[in-house]
């Protein structure tokens, strides 16, 4: 063979080798449609497994290959094959990205977000093309993920979720999210509950002290290696701050020695030096308006209210006379007015987020190696954008002062802002509707419903997503459907995973009915949708008027009542889940207008009968049986015993139960303590419909009005109750003025009541209040529902009302021959 001939052999195969490999030259897109075309022609022989030769190279050749490949593609390379799933998501690959300097840079973003129940993360490549479509890859939630106030370290290849608040109480659990594979690992607990605990990196381990109640101030270690926590030495009794809630926390480093240190709620500084065991006292900073801290390169960086950005040294945490030295980074000028519009930022658990919104910082900060990373919102047709811009910092050798300079500011993704009713809802229901009529034919109801083959865990969580809306259809599937949706662990994993739905109860007296209506109504339903109004069946033998109704565990109790002219001691529980009726024993007293509150788990019933059966009654739920307890002193023992008003309020952490009787004389109960004591006086008949909405009383007025007053008012007093009234909803009082859905009382005739008292009722959906009143149309009456905002203001005290939505719940005919109004006689709301 000749010398010429060996060479175009040798470069038609060097062609051939470069033409299949070189997909990603410029010349790929030409070459891979030549490719495409060559290839349909010979699809008949095809065989998949000769595509990927991967399997025939050495395992040290392919982990090196692989290591080049963009972390935005390997979601591509996990289709292929199991044997390329199993290689991205080894450690030996990322130790060969970090050694051979092929690592990418992602910020990793945890979201609150109002529509959604869940703590949601996000994996954002700043570097990637903007229309990439894993440029921000959104992370499945956790499901028990605690929504705040958890500690957050990064270590390894993932984030620890360290503890955190649930509701109000704290949490011990810890997860890890792994963010090469985005899979979440529940790790064991700590041996404390903790919350805004201090947590830190050092050596390899993670240290946490904190964040739960004396005296368990513990120091608590977890070595991932292991996986064990152990504990260690608390601070002595001389640091033992007698707060331990760490809102600042810093890891710094001082002469090769890494220091953990974290600021509480009172601006108190504590420093721990976890290589020698030893506590020491750190600065203070009672400056509640510098939030957010960072540490980037041992300084330390704060966001302040104005949109301001300061900073201070490390060394500035020692306890030392002069105290910390913040002073401002400078070149950022040009952003403060977008600084202060923001408020992406929720500094603090426990507080309501608008009071938290004037008050704290907007922006948040983290960092990309010796830059910083700064965050905000920004409104745009009706979303929010969270933007990010990354920050070069400089210190100029001359002044000391640090100057920052914007690399780049994007909008990292969009939000919609959150609505009461999804007006979209009814658009993909439909096209839902149309896709689904398609496969209908090939449909088998045996093949579709596989959950007896799951572990009752994995059924529940998955039972858990489902509207209330749609129980009524997943009834009808099976008895393992209908067992599974009635089931309290269902209702309980619903709670826990923040998958609870708002329902409002209401009870009717229609004119034409004999029963006394039960409905559910679910406000942010879909405005078409069959099951948004609920008509539960009725009870045959509830009293028609003056019941006294409490909402407890997972339904609503109906006590005593009137039955013509006769008070009843019976006792019915409407379970919300099923929507049934339970007879529950009879109280050892038949009352009507009784006053009732839920406190510590029991139900505390008093008055509504006649003298001198003034005894107090307390029923306990879980051993289905009522106690009697002694009635109050003769000197508080009133003529009168009809409660009209009731009020459950809390003043520090006691529960007390307030009636008014028919007189206008207030009597309060501490069942915490059994003590009676009278309580403040109010004659004004045309004051009627108490409601108790965050620890303030609501009162309907004829004319219209809602006033309100402090439940502090309710305690004996010569001042007496100081009555205001809610200011911003005066559009409505023409409206509430003309209806008359409500009867305050039993025993007088209707149209005497409608004249006289006001024609509106309260009602509350957690911190809004809930408005019903009716409206005449076409010969029918409308029973409108209105839910309404409410805001204290600081400069006047006053409290205002936005009314945030208003629609129809229900219409009802006219009563032939009876001129009578429909009528509301209880309202509760749900969460379920």
């Amino acid at each position: 063979m000749s010398q010429s001939t060996l060479y175009k052999q040798v470069g038609a195969s060097a062609f051939s080798w470069k033409k299949q490999t070189n997909m990603m030259s410029v010349y790929g897109k030409a070459k891979q449609s030549t490719m495409k075309r060559n290839c349909r022609k010979k699809q008949r022989n095809y065989c998949p497994q000769q595509a990927c030769k991967l399997s025939v190279l050495p395992d040290e050749i392919v982990m090196n290959c692989l290591a080049f490949v963009s972390r935005l593609d390997h979601g591509s390379l996990y289709l292929v094959s199991k044997l390329h799933r199993s290689l991205m998501l080894s450690p030996e690959l990322y130790q060969a990205r970090s050694l051979m300097g092929c690592t990418e840079h992602c910020i990793y973003l945890c979201l609150s977000i109002p529509s959604d129940p869940f703590a949601r993360w996000f994996g954002f490549y700043p570097k990637a093309p903007v229309n990439h479509p894993s440029r921000l890859l959104q992370i499945r939630p956790h499901l028990y993920q605690p929504p705040e106030a958890s500690s957050v370290v990064a270590h390894g290849w993932g984030i620890y979720v360290i503890g955190g608040m649930i509701g109000r109480k704290r949490s011990s659990r810890v997860f890890f999210l792994d963010c090469r594979s985005h899979t979440w690992t529940n790790l064991p607990s700590m041996g404390f509950a903790r919350a805004s605990a201090a947590a830190g990196v050092v050596d390899g381990k993670i240290y946490v002290f904190g964040g739960c109640k004396k005296p368990n101030w513990a120091v608590e270690v977890f070595d991932p290696k292991t996986q064990t926590w152990d504990a260690l030495p608390p601070p002595p009794d001389d640091l033992n701050s007698s707060s331990a809630l760490m809102h600042e926390i810093a890891l710094i480093e001082e002469e090769k020695t890494k220091k953990i240190f974290g600021l509480n709620d009172k601006g108190d500084g504590l420093l721990y030096i976890p290589s020698q065991g030893i506590w020491k006292t750190g600065n203070s900073d009672t400056n509640e308006l510098r939030k957010g801290w960072h540490v980037i390169d041992n300084v330390i960086y704060s966001c302040v209210t104005g949109g301001w950005i300061l900073w201070c040294e490390a060394s500035d945490l020692e306890e030392s006379a002069v105290g910390m030295k913040w002073r401002q980074v400078m070149g950022l000028e040009d952003l403060r007015g977008t600084l202060c519009a923001s408020k992406v930022v929720n500094y603090g658990w426990g507080l309501p987020s608008l009071h938290l919104d004037g008050i704290f910082p907007g922006h948040k900060l983290s960092n990309s190696g010796p830059n910083m990373l700064l965050f905000w919102d920004s409104p745009a047709n009706r979303k929010w954008e969270i933007w990010c811009a990354e920050i070069s910092l400089q210190r100029r050798k001359e002044t000391g002062e640090i100057w920052g300079t914007v690399e780049w500011s994007e909008a990292v993704t969009t939000i919609d802002y959150p609505l009461h009713r999804p007006l979209y809802g009814k658009a993909k229901q439909s096209t839902m509707k149309r896709n689904c009529r398609k496969k209908q034919r090939n449909y088998c109801p045996q093949q579709a419903c596989k959950l007896s083959v799951l572990p009752d865990e994995i059924v529940m969580n998955c039972l858990a997503f489902v509207p209330r809306l749609d129980h009524g259809s997943l009834y009808l599937v099976s008895k393992l459907h209908r067992s599974l949706m009635l089931s309290p662990e269902l209702y309980q994993a619903r709670s826990l995973m923040g998958c609870t739905e708002h329902c409002i109860y209401l009870c009717l007296s229609i004119p034409s009915d004999p029963f006394a209506r039960w409905f559910g109504f679910y406000p942010k339903a879909p405005v078409n949708h069959p099951s948004r109004l609920l008509q539960i069946r009725p009870h045959l033998y509830q009293p028609p008027e003056a019941s006294s109704v409490v909402a407890h565990g997972w339904g609503i109790y109906v006590i005593g009542g009137m039955i013509g002219r006769k008070r009843s001691s019976r006792v019915f529980f409407l379970d919300c889940r099923s929507h049934t009726w339970t007879n529950l024993p009879s109280m050892g007293f038949a009352r009507a207008s009784a006053a009732a509150g839920v406190v510590d788990g029991k139900i505390y019933v008093f008055g509504g009968c006649k003298k001198p059966n003034w005894a107090v009654e307390v029923f306990d739920p879980k051993t289905q049986t009522w106690d009697a307890l002694p009635p109050p002193p003769d000197d508080l023992n009133s003529s009168s015993a009809l409660m009209h008003e009731i009020a459950l309020i809390e003043e520090e952490k006691t529960k007390k139960i307030f009636g008014l009787n028919d007189k206008g004389d207030g009597l309060l109960y501490i069942p915490s303590q059994g003590i009676w004591k009278t309580g403040n006086s109010d004659t004004n008949e045309l004051r009627k419909g108490w409601h108790v909405i965050d620890n303030v009383i609501y009162s309907c007025v004829t004319g219209g009005w809602i006033l309100w007053c402090e439940a502090s008012d309710l305690e004996e007093s010569a001042v007496g109750m100081k009555w205001r009234q809610v200011m911003g909803l005066e559009d409505l009082r023409g409206t509430l003025c003309a209806s008359k859905v409500v009867n305050y009382g039993w025993g007088l005739p209707s149209l005497h009541l409608d004249g006289i008292f006001p024609g509106h009722k309260l009602s509350n959906s957690g911190p809004n209040m809930l408005l019903f009143w009716d409206s005449p149309a076409n010969r029918k009456w409308e029973i409108w529902c209105a839910e309404i905002s409410l805001q204290r203001r600081k400069e006047t005290g006053e409290i205002w009302g936005t009314v945030e939505w208003s629609e129809a719940v229900t219409t009802i005919d006219y009563p032939l021959h009876r001129p009578r109004h429909c009528k509301i006689l209880y309202s509760l709301s749900f969460n379920l």
